[in-house]
């Protein structure tokens, strides 16, 4: 890709930067190209919801059209790519915390899981423990009638095993 070609004609290094980061380079790149400091590239692309390269708008693109937003909420977030910093902490954008109306303080639900992790607010959490407790019921059952079979079951197999054990024991009183 050459990069001269892509910014020639453009007036500053901030716009630069966001063409760069639409094209896909990697912020490090664009540093190195520009002469600057990784974190300017990387503060002016953030600001653009564009961090690390162009991924935030096709994500929002995609977003959009797979999942149209709420009744009354303000349009679909950007993804964007965002680093842990040295103490691995993670730095959510201004825009992400407004959209979930969320602040310094409020307390967030984080859940580890075999593809990474789910970040949710108060209500999100409610909202995906519904849908969790539903979706049984939805397919056909329901949880708490799978949970009275399954003791209905387990009673059954500890009787007969009771049963079994009586037997035995009444055979070598017989026999003894």
């Amino acid at each position: 890709m050459d990069y001269e070609e892509i910014t020639r004609g453009l007036p500053t290094k901030s716009e630069k930067i966001r063409t760069l980061g639409r094209k896909g380079v990697p912020t490090a790149d664009i540093a190195r190209f520009l002469g600057i400091r990784y974190q300017h590239a990387r503060n002016v692309l953030n600001d653009a919801g564009l961090q690390h390269g162009g991924m935030a708008e096709e994500m929002s693109v995609l977003e959009t059209k797979m999942m149209p937003p709420l009744k009354n909420s303000a349009p679909p977030l950007l993804a964007i790519w965002e680093e842990l910093d040295s103490q691995g902490r993670l730095r959510f954008p201004q825009m992400f915390l407004e959209q979930a109306r969320v602040s310094p303080g409020d307390r967030l639900f984080i859940k580890s899981t075999e593809r990474g992790f789910e970040v949710f607010t108060m209500d999100g959490a409610l909202a995906r423990l519904k849908e969790l407790a539903i979706a049984p019921a939805r397919a056909g059952g329901s949880v708490v009638d799978e949970f009275i079979e399954e003791r209905r079951l387990e009673v059954a197999a500890d009787g007969a095993k009771w049963k079994r054990l009586e037997a035995e024991a009444a055979g070598a009183a017989k026999n003894g």
